[in-house]
């Protein structure tokens, strides 16, 4: 009987790991708000580079934040297509958002933000205006 009940458990937890990747990666994507178009303008427009994979849940979590056409204006680097790259800048945890070159000894210190961050707080980080919609 006990081992029933712990092959039901295991085979809850997979439904509820496979409806969850769906709901991940099959939500269908967003439109931009005016606001995310903006704030994503000014982010790219101080150097702002997130750094995610596609199979990061937190990533699709920010690119559905900013929508379709505001995410697009961001740049992005693909961690597991561009190892060398994210590897070379200490990139470990997805979502990194950097502002700034960090390979540069200009003296100007890039602004780094490891995680999930939301259009709110990455606004408030880079000083670019963000109003909620």
């Amino acid at each position: 009987m006990r081992a029933y009940s712990l092959l039901l458990i295991g085979i809850l937890l997979v439904v509820i790991a496979i409806l969850g990747a769906i709901y991940v990666f099959f939500t269908p994507p967003t439109h931009s708000t005016p606001e995310a178009q903006t704030l994503a303008a000014c982010l790219a427009g101080k150097g702002a580079v997130m750094y995610g994979a596609a199979w990061c849940p937190h990533c699709q979590n920010e690119k559905h934040a900013f929508g379709v056409e505001a995410f697009a204006l961001i740049p992005y680097v693909e961690c597991p297509v561009e190892r060398a790259r994210c590897v070379s800048i200490g990139i470990h945890l997805f979502p990194t958002w950097i502002f700034g070159n960090p390979s540069t000894n200009s003296g100007q210190v890039a602004i780094r933000l490891e995680g999930e961050q939301g259009l709110a707080k990455l606004a408030a980080q880079s000083g670019c205006p963000y109003l909620t919609p």
